[in-house]
């Protein structure tokens, strides 16, 4: 059985990768579109 765990307050969703990241490694926004420091790079 997989156990699904929410977002954490301080976790943000990459727009271009998918993958839930921490808030530090936001790189870019685009209105309510957040980019990670990979993707941005």
């Amino acid at each position: 059985m997989i156990q699904v765990i929410p977002q954490a307050i301080d976790e943000f969703t990459c727009y271009s990768c998918i993958l839930v990241r921490r808030r530090s490694q936001i790189a870019l926004r685009k209105g309510t579109h957040a980019f990670c420091t990979d993707c941005e790079g």
